[in-house]
């Protein structure tokens, strides 16, 4: 799959700037996806989302987290960045790497940001893409680093939105990975709500717009993502939604 420069209108003294002005690192929020670099980066997804479902390899490493089915892996339009990126994109090809350096899916090194991890795509309300999702497995399958990407100012992102289209009731988590082992397990009505910066007013505010019976929040979170669990439980009884906590499994 090849975006040649051309295509996006740029010459190749334009492409070269473009990695000049963006050599150093910039703060993924503060760009703003135009539809030509939505495009790409969506193209991107669907690489590392067709990576993943074609290798059991990848599949399987994830079995020990309660993830073992491909319906999770679609429904949360999961993929893995199993470094080949020079597949997607020659390594000639200035002006989309330029892209991806500019939000943040490159290093000023010109490494990927998120390579070997599993990656979850982000929307807004919506179901505009705003942000991505990384998560790298540990050695022992628990040690384990994440990391956020968000453009368009956006203040938030969600995984697997799809039940804000059909549901009155759903399980907020505060990870994608967890949203997606919820799914796993059966709660098709699963979601991550993931934040840069926590803040009440936002959570009200997104609450408010989104109009649901009943939301479930799930007591491991309560524990990982305290800050996180309390802000959207006082949100929840400030608006006065009824949600419910459902209990941590016992081992």
């Amino acid at each position: 799959m090849n975006y040649p420069i051309q295509q996006l209108g740029w010459s190749q003294e334009q492409a070269q700037q473009l990695v000049k002005t963006y050599s150093a690192d910039i703060p993924s929020s503060h760009y703003y996806l135009d539809v030509d670099d939505e495009y790409l980066v969506e193209a991107l997804l669907n690489y590392f989302q067709l990576t993943l479902q074609t290798n059991l390899k990848f599949q399987d490493a994830l079995r020990p987290l309660g993830i073992n089915s491909l319906e999770a892996i679609k429904a949360f339009e999961m993929g893995y960045a199993n470094r080949s990126l020079n597949r997607f994109i020659p390594d000639d090809d200035l002006a989309i790497r330029g892209v991806l350096q500019r939000c943040g899916w490159l290093k000023a090194s010109g490494h990927e940001r998120f390579r070997y991890a599993y990656i979850y795509p982000l929307y807004d309300i919506d179901g505009n893409l705003v942000g991505a999702w990384g998560y790298w497995l540990g050695s022992g399958l628990l040690d384990s680093e994440a990391q956020l990407l968000l453009w368009n100012s956006a203040s938030y992102g969600l995984s697997h939105p799809e039940p804000l289209c059909r549901a009155k009731e759903v399980l907020i988590r505060a990870t994608p990975l967890q949203a997606c082992q919820s799914y796993a397990l059966g709660y098709t009505n699963a979601l991550a709500l993931v934040m840069e910066s926590l803040s009440r007013s936002r959570i009200n505010s997104l609450f408010a717009s989104l109009g649901f019976d009943k939301v479930f929040l799930h007591g491991e979170d309560r524990l990982s993502h305290p800050s996180w669990f309390e802000l959207l439980s006082e949100a929840l009884f400030e608006l006065d939604i009824p949600f419910e906590v459902l209990p941590v499994a016992r081992a």
